[in-house]
């Protein structure tokens, strides 16, 4: 099974959530949406994954679940966020991911994230607020 993992990120949590799930599964790529858009159809499995900010993720990815929105149904799909506001975790994907995409989801999740003050400085900060264990536990759903 193909997989590919699209991202949007701003501070680089979202790069790195995508990079432990390609580590975890065989046969996966991951791409900055912000830079390229691959050919979809050559995958069976998409996830899609993007910062928060303001309570909604960032704008490209926003624009590109619109796009590929009767696209995404026809998949298998997974979503993630990253946010460090746990409270608002529900309130942000289901105004996000709308309700037939989080329905027909393998997984939407919130893999944590960086407060301004945790945005990684210096090597060895890069997992602070990154929830690695939750991000394992679902790259195995898409393992199947």
């Amino acid at each position: 099974m193909k997989t590919i993992v699209l991202y949007a990120t701003n501070n680089g949590a979202s790069q790195l959530c995508a990079t432990i799930i390609q580590e975890e599964i065989e046969n996966c790529d991951i791409f900055n949406i912000e830079e390229v858009i691959p050919a979809l159809e050559e995958y069976d499995q998409i996830v899609i994954g993007a910062g928060v900010k303001n309570n909604t993720i960032y704008k490209p990815m926003r624009d590109f679940l619109k796009q590929q929105h009767d696209f995404l149904l026809g998949k298998k799909c997974a979503y993630f966020i990253c946010n460090e506001k746990v409270k608002k975790i529900e309130e942000i994907t289901t105004k996000v991911f709308k309700q037939d995409l989080r329905e027909h989801a393998i997984f939407v999740e919130a893999f944590g994230g960086y407060k301004e003050s945790w945005v990684p400085k210096k090597a060895g900060d890069e997992l602070r607020g990154i929830h690695v264990e939750q991000i394992k536990a679902a790259a195995k759903l898409l393992a199947g």
